[in-house]
């Protein structure tokens, strides 16, 4: 028994060759979500991958043996950065995004989302698990890759705070195109999603080339991440929250789409870019003349991405959805026609995000005109947001107008939004090519026509005259299409008042006994 206790006899491996002790450590913890190690599991061991990141150490290990034997020297520093860069841009930016383009779309195909929906794990936490397992792979990618740099510090002339912050905002931009296309995986078309994905990704890859192969844009881009210019820091933070605002949207609509209809992700959604709007607001109040200045298009690209999810969203729900506003008496009857889930609402709060813009032009005041024709700041704001938000609602009342009962709304809107466009460059090629001037004024009705005729001296008073009128009129339009939603919602509030009747005397009979 002493010997026993003196010398233990030591743990012997299991049939898989591999001892217990490592066997333990090795694994991940339990405090992670099982969403998370799920994917994480599959990710590395997935061949995509693994040849991802074996051909990037390849590549890069022959671009710097070829950039040391070059026969410039003094410039191989900085072709070894650029080419450091390219490859981790593309592999981050491009390659591992386009790896989420079915993250959604499987789990939905192969019926796998309704176990896992069915289970503790919510929407959101299904959704933010894959996108943080590819995340998670991207800095894997980078971590790896990042060595290389100690290699070009032995050829002189780095910068290594500005390399070292461009390797970060590499990061962050891939883990926000990677939140885009798992937010473009949860569309149920799958050739839709595999042209705007390659799309997208192919104007990526063009910027991810043409930002550090371009010497003078390289330059632009030490420049922006070593902030030693004025306001460049600014400009740094005001480029990374628009990205994670983007980022969360298009996270916040996957989960959406795979969540139950009991579950209401919309009306959270909403009060955060209220909240957002707030805080923008008491920034233009405070800040600088440029900031003022600016105010109008920072409230647009805070209302355009929110108003193309809120435009789109399903109209259809339960009485559940609708309890929370009723306890709220009138207040919550009142926040229903803003905030309530469905397209229909989503109307009225894409109208308030309009006044929030047109308000913002309001904080700078200039004491000279803008055009020829001596229009005020406020009014050039006035028309070019209205246009803006023209383009907004045209979409939805082309879908409205030609496909009333689809249940995919934001195909059609998608649909919509393209043909819009692509009817726009042949208004516009056609007009430079003839010459003619008056086929903008007679496709006037198109809101992106609107912009040629703004820009344009001689019918920039008519673009100041129809922009406003057109945008009340799509938007009435649209509205005028709504009454059998808006009737949805009010049966669901009966059923809810009875549930909430129910809860009353339920809660009463309990406390009587």
């Amino acid at each position: 028994m002493s010997e026993t206790l003196e010398n233990p006899k030591p743990a012997e491996a299991d049939s898989s060759g591999i001892h217990p002790f490592i066997k333990k450590t090795s694994d991940f913890s339990d405090r992670l979500s099982p969403m998370l190690v799920k994917e994480l599991r599959q990710g590395l061991k997935g061949i995509s991958f693994m040849i991802l990141f074996i051909a990037i150490q390849v590549i890069l290990g022959i671009l710097i043996l070829g950039h040391s034997f070059s026969s410039s020297y003094n410039d191989a520093g900085k072709d070894i950065s650029t080419s450091v860069f390219i490859c981790i841009g593309l592999a981050t930016c491009v390659l591992q995004p386009l790896r989420a383009i079915s993250a959604i779309g499987s789990e939905v195909k192969e019926d796998t989302i309704d176990l896992m929906v069915i289970t503790r794990l919510s929407a959101w936490r299904i959704v933010f698990g894959k996108w943080i397992s590819l995340v998670s792979q991207s800095a894997l990618i980078i971590a790896a890759v990042a060595p290389y740099l100690i290699l070009r510090y032995f050829f002189g002339g780095m910068q290594l705070f500005a390399e070292l912050m461009i390797l970060f905002t590499i990061f962050l931009a891939s883990a926000g195109f990677t939140a885009f296309f798992v937010g473009l995986s949860s569309l149920p078309s799958l050739i839709l999603r595999g042209i705007i994905g390659l799309g997208c990704a192919f104007f990526i890859g063009m910027g991810v080339v043409a930002l550090f192969a371009s010497p003078y844009m390289y330059r632009d881009v030490v420049q922006l991440c070593s902030f030693e210019m004025e306001g460049t820091i600014y400009a740094y933070l005001l480029l990374a929250l628009a990205m994670a605002y983007v980022a969360w949207l298009a996270l916040d609509y996957a989960a959406g789409t795979i969540a139950p209809i009991s579950e209401n992700r919309s009306t959270p959604r909403r009060l955060i870019c209220l909240g957002i709007a707030a805080v923008l607001f008491i920034l233009f109040w405070l800040g600088p003349e440029f900031i003022q200045r600016a105010a109008p298009i920072f409230m647009l690209l805070l209302s355009i991405p929110i108003g193309i999810i809120t435009l789109t969203e399903h109209p259809f729900t339960t009485a559940t959805v609708s309890v929370p506003f009723l306890k709220k008496n009138m207040l919550g009857k009142i926040a229903s026609y803003f905030l309530y889930p469905g397209w229909a609402s989503g109307l009225n709060f894409v109208m308030i995000l309009f006044g929030l813009t047109i308000l913002s032009s309001q904080f700078h005041n200039p004491t000279y005109a803008y055009s020829y024709y001596d229009s005020s700041y406020q009014q050039e704001m006035i028309t070019a947001c209205s246009i803006c938000f023209s383009c907004l609602v045209f979409p939805l009342l082309l879908a409205r107008i030609f496909f009333k009962n689809t249940l995919q709304l934001f195909v059609f809107y998608l649909g919509g939004l393209v043909a819009s466009g692509v009817l726009w460059l042949l208004v516009v090629v056609i007009a430079e090519e003839t010459r003619s001037r008056g086929i903008y004024i007679l496709f006037s009705w198109l809101p992106p026509v609107q912009f040629n005729l703004f820009d344009r001296n001689v019918t920039e008073a008519l673009a100041h005259g129809i922009a406003l009128p057109t945008f009340f009129i799509y938007w009435l339009g649209c509205l005028a299409t709504s009454g059998k939603f808006w009737k949805h919602i009010r049966n669901n509030d009966v059923q809810a008042e009875a549930i909430i009747e129910d809860e009353k005397n339920l809660t009463a009979s309990t406390e009587n006994n």
